[in-house]
């Protein structure tokens, strides 16, 4: 048992552990996935087309993502930078290429990408996401 000069201290050190470990585990993507796990899915009948498009236009997905040249905004194969207080980013591909865009993602994967900033396989995205 530490001394009573010490004690302040221990207390201290012990309670900077137990916020360190709380930060880390509600951070954690897993966690948010446990939270989430009855989270609605859209539907996965016949796509509304108008609406994606409404949803593309309203997210302005092609001022990040559109393909560097190619003169369609609609070609969504990224490239492009953003110089930010937190560094460079670099903008991915979010084309439907199921190698190097998002066309291999499940719907559930998309969906928690979009709502919560958490990328299949990369984790967080933040804080360019969401």
């Amino acid at each position: 048992m530490p001394t009573k000069k010490k004690k302040p201290l221990f207390i201290a050190a012990i309670v900077a552990v137990i916020g360190i470990a709380a930060f880390l585990l509600l951070t954690a993507p897993s966690t948010w996935r446990l939270l989430h796990a009855g989270r609605d899915i859209p539907d996965t009948s016949v796509p509304d087309l108008k609406n994606g498009r409404t949803q593309f236009i309203a997210g302005d997905c092609a001022t990040c993502h559109a393909s560097v040249g190619k003169g369609d905004e609609t070609l969504l194969g990224g490239g492009r930078s953003l110089e930010t207080e937190f560094g460079v980013f670099h903008m991915p591909n979010i084309s439907s290429d199921t190698t190097d865009g998002i066309g291999g993602w499940t719907l559930e994967q998309f969906v928690m990408a979009m709502r919560e900033g958490v990328i299949p396989g990369k984790g967080n995205a933040y804080p360019a996401f969401p």
